[in-house]
């Protein structure tokens, strides 16, 4: 027998990340390997057992990335038989992707020491989880940040408490979002009216009849 193999129907099936299967089949029972490369190439190990039917799974292979192989199978007699050259790509790495939204400023008026909440919403649009950093800027100034872990397809809210004491109107930049908040002087506190009745004035007591007797006595 000098006759190598006829080597037919190659496909690749179960593309991951990471993996991938090449099968084939052949007109006569034969071993099956794969010579595979991105740069530089590779050769999975040799399968000896004879089957017309093969498959071979790549492993530990690179995310995103186009590789080139060739199936090769030698039959019973060492006729050798390669296949001409196909390509595969491996999936992309799942990635999250963040968005924010919602920024809530409550209230939007204190006096000076008063706390104010400043709120937003952090959404996970991306295939896998992920951690996001939010960053809370007052007046072009970086006060606060948060780290937060967001699930693919999940949202999360994130909170700051804030507080000033001095008087003015203050902006608010979280991400790409802004708004403001007023921090006005408190006003006097009223003074209570007093719960005390002020005794009545005492008019003065004129004993009319000493005094005219006195007068009658002068004018005797």
């Amino acid at each position: 027998d000098t006759t190598p193999p006829t080597i037919s129907d190659i496909s690749v099936a179960n593309i991951s990340e990471t993996s991938a299967d090449i099968s084939w089949k052949t007109n006569e029972e034969s071993d099956s390997q794969v010579e595979y490369w991105a740069s530089p190439g590779q050769l999975l190990p040799l399968d000896t057992e004879m089957v017309i039917s093969h498959l071979a799974h790549l492993t530990d292979i690179t995310p995103g990335t186009t590789y080139h192989f060739r199936t090769m199978s030698r039959d019973r007699a060492g006729n050798l038989a390669v296949s001409d050259e196909h390509t595969f790509t491996t999936l992309e790495t799942p990635a999250a992707a963040f968005t924010i939204s919602y920024l809530s400023i409550s209230p939007s008026e204190v006096n000076i020491g008063e706390t104010v909440t400043i709120s937003v919403l952090v959404a996970n649009t991306g295939n896998a989880a992920g951690d996001y950093e939010v960053t809370l800027k007052i007046n072009d100034v970086a006060e606060a940040e948060k780290d937060v872990t967001v699930a693919a397809g999940a949202s999360e809210k994130v909170t700051f408490t804030r507080a000033k004491d001095e008087a003015g109107s203050y902006s608010v930049v979280v991400d790409e979002l802004s708004g403001s908040f007023t921090v006005a002087v408190a006003p006097p506190p009223e003074v209570a009216p007093s719960s005390e009745v002020a005794p009545p004035e005492v008019e003065a007591l004129i004993n009319w009849p000493l005094i005219g007797g006195i007068i009658a006595a002068v004018i005797v």
